[in-house]
């Protein structure tokens, strides 16, 4: 449903200007246009971000109604590891991109209901940056990864023990409805992707700190975030990393060209962002 009112506004919003009207024609054509689609995007946008935000909250209540319980049988740390080693559970690329996807779709909902202001505007630019070149690509790639290593030797990953202390339900939102957020929030919100040196550069950035987070994790606790990584040779670490960094690359590039096949070209989108700016 949702979807079909997204189509058939931008069905209205791309009629064309005839060629005999003025320009005060011209523009009232395009205003209203813009303010129909404007209208129902808003209306999608904001419910998507306050279902799926509600939906993260809710993960985190539940996580922690799991954690609570396990404290209380003493059992913690064999469910969690690495719980009370430096970095905590903070050195975990999951538990980051949990955090990372409760705000952004806090951060879509907060713009979603402020005014129309310039300060919205831009805070909306972040927004698209933040999903298309951070939230879309990591969370596509943890779902991937974990679950890649999961078939090839769950032990690389997630020890068969842990399944004594933590529900599968539980890894199931952590490793598996990351990606069913995403791609709702991918094929029912618009957004305006940024330039390519942009994105590359918000996704080396944060791979290589992420790099230096988990080698400065390694060299405080004496052990690895993940056991597999204590098996290769560090010609093997720089090459895993580095095929890291290209497949998230690669995830950037198909989440931008769903986009454009859901949306069309960009391009439509800057002129009807110019009229925006006019009327306020």
């Amino acid at each position: 449903i949702l979807i079909k009112m997204a189509t058939t506004s931008r069905k209205v919003s791309e009629t064309p200007v005839e060629p005999g009207a003025d320009e005060d024609g011209v523009f009232a054509k395009r205003k209203r246009s813009h303010y129909r689609r404007t209208q129902a995007d808003s209306f999608i946008g904001f419910l998507v971000h306050f279902l799926l935000m509600c939906f993260n909250v809710y993960i985190g209540v539940y996580e922690a109604g799991v954690i609570k319980t396990l404290k209380a049988r003493g059992e913690h740390i064999k469910a969690f590891p690495g719980i009370e080693t430096y970095g905590s559970r903070w050195k975990y690329f999951t538990y980051i991109n949990l955090w990372l996807q409760l705000v952004y779709f806090f951060l879509g909902f907060f713009v979603d209901i402020m005014p129309r202001s310039f300060v919205k505007i831009k805070l909306r630019d972040i927004q698209d940056a933040l999903f298309s070149s951070l939230v879309f690509p990591a969370s596509i790639f943890v779902a991937v990864t974990f679950w890649g290593l999961y078939g090839y030797n769950r032990d690389f990953i997630y020890p068969a023990e842990l399944d004594k202390y933590i529900p599968q339900l539980l890894n199931h939102y952590w490793h598996t409805t990351i990606v069913v957020t995403v791609l709702i929030e991918l094929l029912l919100v618009y957004h305006k992707y940024p330039s390519l040196m942009t994105s590359v550069s918000i996704i080396f950035v944060a791979s290589t700190a992420y790099v230096i987070w988990i080698v400065n994790v390694f060299q405080q606790a004496k052990r690895w975030p993940y056991p597999f990584l204590g098996h290769l040779p560090p010609l093997g670490l720089a090459g895993f990393f580095f095929g890291c960094f290209l497949s998230v690359l690669g995830i950037y590039f198909i989440g931008k060209q769903i986009a454009k096949y859901r949306f069309g070209e960009i391009e439509l989108y800057k002129e009807e962002e110019s009229v925006a700016k006019k009327e306020d």
